[in-house]
């Protein structure tokens, strides 16, 4: 819960990107960590946490039909 509240509510964009990238490698398997990257990927204020999304998604995830 604290990295999820952290990626989606911290106003540094620094922590939001840290703790994507932590979510989307020691959380892959979690249901929440794909739907939350995409939301990152696209809806984040800050160019360098949508960055991170989509690197995240385009490697953990590249055989998710919802990350493409």
């Amino acid at each position: 819960p604290l990295l999820r509240d952290r990626a989606t509510t911290d106003p540094d964009e620094a922590v939001r990107r840290a703790a994507v990238q932590a979510l989307a490698t020691g959380w892959r398997d979690h249901p929440g960590t794909g739907p939350l990257l995409r939301d990152h990927a696209t809806t984040d204020l800050h160019w360098f946490v949508r960055q991170a999304a989509v690197q995240a998604l385009a490697t953990g995830w590249r055989n998710d039909p919802g990350a493409t």
